[in-house]
């Protein structure tokens, strides 16, 4: 079966048509099995809550509350929800951007993300209140351009000692993470260390580890894995205030009304 151009199985109950993107807010029965099935476009979905089993060409994936799913036009696919009421955003590629990126799509398999890009959670927040169309059309391009650069960076590599500070970073937010200790970790002089991770990541250091921090947050609250206090203390946040300012500089709302929003 084929799915068309912003089409979905469920129900789907809101949805925006951008310029080179549909964005797509789909819900589904707590008993929904979803036959095999494959979509026109490309598109990322992220699954706010609920769980499914992901039934595809290589085996069965489960998927739950906050991971997040790339799947190509090709990927036939067939899904099997536990018992519990779901709901999915997704951010489809339209027909028109086959020429930005056709070499990418071509390559590109199925991704599954068992923590969800933080700018996806900001491009939903947006799009259910209600952003400005051409706002949420550039965020859209952002989000799909680091999709796939990420994608080629993990193929072909990066310099050593980034992957090695990165992943430090990503498998324990909750920890300090100090210059001197990451230095000596990536075997870099600490100074060189800075200068070069925001040249070749965009970012500062600090900032990168916030980010790494609030993208744990907001993955926790999607998977209502813990209260809020305990969510902040859990990525990094050992400050209650530190973290809802940081939180509402980024998304520009408190932990706590982004929970209400994100959970409908």
């Amino acid at each position: 079966m084929l799915l068309t151009d912003g089409k979905y199985y469920g129900n789907t109950v809101h949805r925006l048509e951008l310029e080179h993107f549909n964005l797509t807010l789909t819900v589904y029965a707590s008993d929904a099995h979803l036959p095999k099935h494959h979509h026109e476009n490309p598109y990322l979905s992220l699954l706010l809550e609920g769980n499914y089993v992901e039934k595809g060409a290589k085996g069965e994936t489960i998927i739950a509350g906050g991971h997040s799913i790339f799947r190509p036009d090709d990927h036939e696919h067939a899904n099997i929800f536990d018992g519990k009421p779901a709901r999915c955003f997704n951010l489809e590629l339209k027909n028109n951007l086959a020429g930005t990126f056709n070499r990418q799509m071509k390559a590109q398999d199925t991704m599954i993300f068992k923590q969800s890009f933080l700018d996806l959670f900001l491009l939903h927040y947006r799009f259910v209140t209600g952003h400005a169309a051409d706002t949420l059309d550039m965020l859209s391009f952002e989000i799909v351009t680091s999709l796939f650069e990420q994608d080629q960076l993990s193929r072909y590599g990066q310099a050593s000692w980034i992957k090695t500070i990165t992943e430090r970073i990503h498998d324990m937010p909750d920890e300090q993470h100090l210059v001197d200790a990451l230095a000596a970790e990536a075997n870099v002089h600490p100074v060189y260390m800075l200068r070069k991770f925001k040249e070749k990541t965009g970012l500062r250091l600090s900032e990168y580890i916030t980010r790494v921090r609030l993208e744990k947050a907001a993955n926790s609250i999607v998977a209502g894995h813990d209260n809020l206090t305990g969510i902040s203390y859990s990525s990094g946040f050992y400050d209650q205030s530190h973290f809802s300012r940081s939180f509402k500089s980024y998304f520009g709302v408190s932990p706590r009304d982004f929970s209400k929003t994100i959970k409908g």
